[in-house]
């Protein structure tokens, strides 16, 4: 059978040519739920008819045998049914031949959404007999291209800065890039979302914010790194917050040195999911760092941050020594 994206599938359901069984894996949470509103949503014009034929079963209690019985049974005042089964690589392999059965003429009333967030043998069992959909997570390089997908899906664009500033802040959690781009877009009803829009929204200061501290500590910049940090902590800035955004960016900087370092062709900006202006700054920061020292400066966040949660040290330390020692590494 055939294997599905998320986008494929949600197109499949707008169209209402939907298949009677799926097979929905994969750790990403939010493309899981945005499946099943899409079904609730065209399966069941009237919200009544949803209370009496959306059935979730969950696969640490039920048996193969059960999830055919729920699902062969016909809808009640309603032209369709849906079947939710949670934890599907959970359920038992015995009694197989009942849901393969069940499998080779499904109830056409009826769609069957397995969800399996792990591998087992029920899974196997199945897998090339039913429509695949992998709800994998996006990878941090991506990120951005997929924020940008999402704003134009609202007909709003981001400019190169704002997309880049935005997505380091939220990070690669769909469902706050979500609540975010909302938050965003009401912020700013029409026009072109820049920077400034990003940082008057997250309500980040435009001379003191995260960004200006991470261009600080990529320069070297002692003095301004140590002013632009205190002044964060001092308006309430979470240091954990801080340090997740410095460690992604340095990260970053280190797979952009190695791959350098690794000679070949290759696109940098689609390798790291990085815009032309922030791959300026990252050949600004190699000319400063080399590998070993994008090393010792991960090292130190990560120390800061084991710090921050255990030791009891203040975080207003805690930056100042992490500022002085990014800045002399």
């Amino acid at each position: 059978m055939s294997a599905l994206t998320p986008a494929q599938m949600l197109a499949e359901i707008r169209k209402g040519a939907w298949q009677p069984v799926y097979l929905i894996t994969g750790k990403e949470k939010f493309f899981q739920d945005q499946i099943i509103r899409a079904l609730d949503k065209k399966l069941f014009p009237d919200p009544g008819a949803k209370s009496l034929n959306r059935i979730i079963l969950q696969g640490t209690e039920a048996g193969l045998p059960d999830i055919a019985g729920a699902a062969m049974s016909y809808p009640m005042l309603s032209d369709h049914k849906l079947v939710l089964v949670k934890d599907f690589h959970k359920v038992s392999v015995s009694d197989m031949d009942v849901f393969l059965k069940y499998l080779e003429n499904p109830q056409p009333a009826t769609v069957l959404v397995l969800i399996a967030d792990g591998k087992g043998a029920v899974v196997s069992s199945i897998a090339s007999k039913v429509v695949k959909v992998d709800c994998k997570p996006i990878t941090d390089w991506k990120i951005q291209e997929w924020i940008v997908a999402r704003i134009k899906e609202r007909q709003r664009t981001f400019s190169p800065d704002a997309v880049a500033a935005f997505s380091d802040y939220v990070g690669t959690d769909l469902l706050m890039i979500e609540n975010e781009l909302d938050k965003l877009i009401n912020f700013k009803p029409e026009g072109e979302i820049g920077l400034d829009d990003v940082l008057a929204a997250t309500g980040m200061s435009r001379e003191y914010n995260v960004f200006a501290l991470q261009d600080a500590l990529a320069q070297r910049n002692l003095s301004a790194s140590l002013k632009i940090a205190t002044e964060l902590l001092n308006h309430g800035e979470n240091i954990n917050m801080l340090l997740v955004i410095l460690f992604g960016f340095f990260r970053k900087l280190s797979l952009y040195a190695a791959l350098k370092a690794s000679g070949g062709t290759h696109s940098f900006t689609k390798e790291l999911g990085v815009r032309e202006f922030q791959l300026k700054k990252m050949n600004a920061a190699l000319r400063t760092f080399n590998a070993r020292q994008l090393q010792t400066v991960l090292r130190n966040i990560q120390e800061a941050d084991w710090k921050s949660k255990s030791s009891g040290e203040k975080p207003r330390t805690l930056m100042q020594t992490l500022c002085y020692g990014i800045c002399k590494a």
